[in-house]
């Protein structure tokens, strides 16, 4: 139905183009007829003034162009178009070739020399014997032995009939050369006589207009008698059949044919060249144009079938098209339901449309209620959401023979609660599907972690690109124990002077806690439906290690002194009096035996994440 719907509209852009076409032409047209004083072409003109092509009077213009107007002189008949189209018949007047006359004229004088050669020698008078006794041979054959018919006399037996047979064949090939001669000559009679034409009707009587040449073309009348004179004894020629009186006239006949042929095509041609620069131009300008715009009128009806037809099938195709995207409607809208996520931008129908190259995909949305197309009222992260939701209900099709998806950097523009939503897709996906994505940012990996299942495994990968490219893939950790881990390969880091480690370690340590106490608050407040924004804005005022671990575990940064008391009654003095050590002196140099403080650090951090 696409290849129908293209040859339709390719089929109407050619009878449009060809309206198109004519309506130019009649502008050009118009304008050349008013350079020129002759009625004709201002009656063509007046039957071509309506700018409305349905109201040109092709009639009126075809009657101006063909029968005349006013006292002009006809165009047509006798009339100026009927003499030019003698003056090119007469233009195109041609002659046999020189060489050939000469050609012909010489075969002849050779041919009737050897045939007078021929003449009265024994071989013509063997051809002679040569008949007679194959007469006799004939009149043995069929009446028998009898006296013979000439001389009455001899008489027809079978020995005269033997002696007789091997006469003839002698005799035979005796005149051969005689017959020779005389059939060459009977071809060179007849090549020239073809060469000789007879009069071309354009001087003689004109069959269009029942007149002569010079009766339709005064101005070369007096050529056209020397031509018709000259062409009428070339003509008699036909009657000649002496060789050597048909080779002399020949050559004499056909150079005055050719110089009256020339004097008449020359006196044409310019008669011609000045009626070229006259109405004639004008005239057949005029013609051709009507030509192609009766033509176009013609087909013009077909314009509103072919309209018709091409708006159906496309009606038709977008009808299908909108049937195949109906199964994913469901899917998308259940992902953006996700993935809008504090959005306010509701997402209607899913349409294609357009044909060929011009086609589009057409989103209708709706903005607090009120209605616009997507690209005018969406954010980034939001068309990069909207992406999402189109992809992957045509990515998982039960029919896919792929079963899996990669996505790569999705989280461009994304808001955090959109990549919360996004991080909820995604896991839902891979219950069918395995799921390779690629990000440069950390809030999907750590929004995966707080929604997968204990029993549903997710693999967090860090591919890393050192020096000379060499890539290097390890296990990615969660924020507090990446704290750990760089803490710890401080401590492990031999060269490194102690007081830098000193500094740094209890640092990195005092950093983790921090990270696990605002997960813990993150996924707490989520889990209870609270905004994005708001979380966000009470995790930025929370500056000191006491208010972020009051945030996690009372929701109050107000409640920062209970929260050594709650530590210490659920864990344990040793984690309560670990958690003030490392809140009072994370940013102080460290003492004490620095891989004690690694451990405490991740035994604390350990028992803390069971408050998720």
């Amino acid at each position: 139905m696409t290849d129908t719907h293209t040859l339709l509209q390719q089929a109407h852009s050619a009878l449009d183009k060809a309206h198109k076409a004519v309506r130019d032409g009649r502008t050009v047209l118009l304008a050349a007829l008013a350079t020129s004083d002759d009625p004709r072409a201002k009656a063509i003109s007046a039957a071509l003034a309506s700018k409305v092509s349905k109201a040109w009077d092709l009639d009126s213009a075809q009657s101006a162009v063909s029968g005349g107007s006013g006292n002009s002189p006809a165009v047509g008949g006798s009339g100026v178009d009927g003499e030019v189209a003698a003056l090119r018949r007469l233009t195109a007047l041609t002659v046999p070739d020189p060489a050939d006359v000469a050609d012909r004229a010489a075969r002849l004088r050779s041919a009737g020399a050897r045939a007078d050669a021929t003449a009265g020698t024994p071989a013509a008078d063997a051809r002679r014997v040569a008949g007679l006794l194959r007469a006799g041979l004939s009149h043995h054959q069929e009446h028998g032995d009898s006296t013979c018919p000439l001389c009455g006399v001899g008489t027809l037996d079978e020995t005269w009939r033997a002696a007789a047979a091997v006469e003839a064949d002698r005799f035979g090939i005796l005149a051969k050369e005689a017959d020779n001669a005389d059939l060459q000559l009977r071809g060179a009679l007849a090549a020239a006589h073809a060469l000789v034409e007879r009069r071309p009707d354009i001087l003689g009587t004109d069959p269009a207009s029942g007149l002569t040449a010079a009766e339709v073309v005064d101005s070369v009348a007096e050529g056209a008698a020397g031509a018709q004179a000259a062409w009428d004894a070339w003509d008699g020629l036909r009657a000649v059949v002496d060789p050597a009186v048909l080779a002399d006239e020949l050559v004499v006949r056909h150079t005055a044919l050719v110089t009256a042929v020339d004097a008449l095509r020359s006196n044409a041609r310019s008669r011609l060249d000045g009626l070229e620069t006259a109405w004639s131009p004008l005239a057949r300008q005029a013609q051709d144009w009507l030509d192609t715009a009766r033509r176009a009128r013609s087909r013009q009806p077909h314009l509103a079938a072919l309209k018709e037809a091409g708006d159906f099938l496309k009606r038709l195709l977008e009808r299908l098209r909108d049937e195949r995207l109906a199964p994913f409607a469901a899917q998308q809208q259940a992902i953006w339901g996700e993935l809008r996520q504090e959005s306010n931008v509701d997402l209607g129908p899913v349409r294609l449309r357009g044909t060929a190259t011009r086609r589009r995909l057409v989103l209708d949305v709706t903005v607090d209620g009120a209605g616009g197309t997507a690209f005018g009222v969406m954010s980034q992260g939001e068309l990069h959401a909207l992406g999402l939701a189109l992809f992957l209900p045509r990515a998982t099709v039960p029919e896919s023979p792929f079963r899996f998806v990669v996505i790569d950097d999705p989280v461009q523009a994304m808001d955090p609660a959109k990549v919360d939503g996004l991080a909820r897709v995604l896991l839902c996906t891979a219950e069918t599907r395995q799921v390779v994505v690629f990000t440069h940012d950390d809030r999907l990996a750590d929004a995966v972690r707080r929604f997968s299942p204990s029993a549903f495994p997710t693999y967090h990968l860090d591919v890393i690109r050192a020096e000379q490219s060499v890539v290097d893939i390890r296990p990615s950790l969660d924020p507090a124990s990446r704290w750990l881990n760089e803490a710890e390969a401080l401590t492990l880091t031999d060269g490194l002077p102690d007081d830098i480690k000193a500094a740094l370690v209890p640092a990195f340590c005092r950093s983790a806690v921090d990270a696990v106490f605002l997960d813990i608050h993150r996924c707490r407040r989520l889990a209870a439906g609270d905004r994005h924004h708001d979380v966000e804005a009470a995790i930025t005022a929370a500056r000191r290690t006491g208010s972020k671990a009051a945030l996690a575990i009372f929701n109050d940064t107000a409640q920062e002194k209970k929260v050594a008391s709650y530590i210490t009654n659920k864990w344990g003095a040793s984690a309560g009096g670990f958690y003030r050590t490392i809140k009072e002196r994370g940013h102080e140099p460290w003492a004490g035996d620095l891989s004690d403080l690694m451990r405490q650090s991740t035994d604390l951090v350990g028992k803390l994440g069971e408050l998720r």
